[in-house]
C-alpha cells in the first residue's frame, strides 16, 4: 500500500526544475518557530533549483495541508518507511530550501 498526501487536489504540474528523491528515509527532522517543518533524506535526488542552497526540504506548518504532510512525515519516520518526495521547483517557504508538492509513503 502507498500513501500520497499533497499540498492541492487538483491536477498536480512541476516546472522542469523541480527536485525529485527516491526511496530514501526522512532524516535530520526540524521544526522552527516561523512554522516551517524541515527534513533531509538519506535517497538520491536529482537537481534543485538554484535557490535550493541547502541539500533538504521544507513543509508550511501554518496550514492545514502542511500539518497534515507533517504528521504523516513524522509517522513515516517513526516507522522508518520509505518515501519518495517531489519539490515544487521553488523555495516559496524558506528561501534556501526547496518546499515539497507531495511525497509517498511506501510499505
Amino acid at each position: 500500500m502507498k500513501l500520497f498526501i499533497s499540498t492541492s487536489l487538483g491536477v498536480l504540474s512541476f516546472p522542469a526544475y523541480a527536485s525529485t528523491s527516491s526511496l530514501g528515509k526522512p532524516v535530520n527532522l526540524i521544526a522552527n518557530n516561523a512554522g516551517r517543518f524541515f527534513f533531509d533524506f538519506t535517497g538520491p535526488r536529482d537537481q534543485r533549483p538554484a535557490c535550493a542552497t541547502f541539500n533538504r526540504w521544507v513543509i508550511d506548518v501554518t496550514t492545514d495541508q502542511g500539518r497534515a504532510m507533517m504528521a504523516l512525515m513524522m509517522t513515516a519516520k517513526a516507522q522508518d518507511k520509505t518515501i519518495t518526495v517531489y519539490g515544487t521547483g521553488d523555495c516559496r517557504d524558506w528561501a534556501d530550501t526547496e518546499s515539497i508538492a507531495h511525497f509517498v509513503v511506501h510499505d
